[in-house]
């Protein structure tokens, strides 16, 4: 009894497949493109957001000088300068009026700012500003 030896297939038998091809290993200059077109795709809009979660913190940062400060105004004014170079001339306005009832609100008692915060021209002001930032981080 003998057995029987299988033989590996000959090499003419396998597919040929040729690196860079569907069916092949990819070039490593096709990938490296490839790579690099997917990580400039993914960073593009991190300036953006850089950008974008600087507003916020500027724009939050408000509220924390006017109940903290000292003298809040000036705080408030340098903070407001920063601001007023990244929002549309169309908020400038609102600006205005979130900065003025913060450096009220800072500035005096308990009731006093509730009265400055409650005011209705505050309210719509910060809120417009609020929902231009939110679209603006969203993307919009």
């Amino acid at each position: 009894m003998t057995s029987e030896v299988r033989q590996p297939a000959a090499t003419s038998e396998l597919p040929a497949t040729d690196p860079g091809t569907e069916d092949g290993v990819p070039d490593l200059g096709d990938l490296e493109d490839e790579l690099g077109a997917q990580f400039d795709d993914l960073t593009e809009g991190l300036d953006d957001l850089s950008d974008c979660a600087a507003l916020g913190l500027a724009y939050g940062e408000l509220v924390v000088i006017a109940f903290t400060a000292q003298d809040p105004g000036p705080e408030i004014d340098a903070v407001i300068k920063e601001v007023q170079d990244r929002i549309p001339d169309e908020l400038q306005d609102e600006l205005r009026i979130v900065a003025d009832t913060l450096t009220e609100a800072g500035a005096g008692g308990l009731l006093d700012a509730t009265g400055a915060l409650s005011d209705p021209a505050f309210a719509q002001a910060n809120e417009a500003i609020s929902n231009w930032i939110g679209a603006q981080c969203a993307g919009g």
